[in-house]
């Protein structure tokens, strides 16, 4: 197959213009990362930030939690304005498929 028939094939197989695959089960997937906050929250003892729902619009994933880089800290208060070098996991509409960023997220000094 010459490289112009492959991207056109590619091309029409794409759906980079859904936030979603036309199947995605929205509500399955947003059950399934409630019970993982649970689950986790639970095994880790602390409160996890999370963002779902009508928390996240107009994006290609469904939902996300932050992991503070202090959360083995003991004694750690966990707030939404300071978490140090966190990472951030972001749960995809496209298949059973999580990503992860690492960026830090000082709290801004007025």
């Amino acid at each position: 197959m010459i490289d112009e028939e492959y991207h056109d094939l590619l091309k029409s197989l794409d759906e980079a213009e859904y936030e979603c695959p036309l199947d995605f089960d929205y509500g399955m997937a947003h059950r399934r990362f409630v019970l993982f906050i649970e689950d986790l929250e639970r095994e880790l003892q602390h409160i996890i930030i999370s963002y779902t729902g009508d928390q996240i619009q107009d994006a290609k994933f469904h939902s996300s939690f932050v992991v503070p880089e202090n959360l083995h800290k003991e004694n750690q208060k966990l707030d939404k304005d300071y978490f140090g070098n966190a990472a951030t996991i972001i749960f995809s509409n496209f298949g059973n498929m999580v990503t992860s960023t690492n960026q830090e997220n000082k709290k801004q000094k007025n």
